[in-house]
């Protein structure tokens, strides 16, 4: 991986996770985990974040390189 690709992933996927928490943490404070607008926006970085934990995994990418918890679980932590 390129040293500006590697430093895209290090940058954009922690912040990609942490709108993802608050989003579902919003979601759940509205009581709408599911339906409206929070709770899309929820999902759908869910769907972003676990495509692209996926692909780490895909390519090989050891997910601290990218400041990414070995432990995380997109399904377990963002739904």
């Amino acid at each position: 991986m390129t040293d500006t690709a590697e430093n895209y992933l290090y940058d954009v996927l922690p912040e990609l996770i942490n709108r993802a928490r608050e989003a579902r943490a919003e979601a759940r404070r509205e009581g709408k985990d599911q339906d409206g607008f929070e709770g899309g926006k929820a999902l759908a970085y869910y769907e972003v974040v676990s495509y692209l934990v996926d692909e780490l995994e895909t390519f090989g990418i050891d997910r601290a390189s990218v400041r990414i918890d070995p432990e995380f679980n997109a399904d377990r932590d963002l739904l």
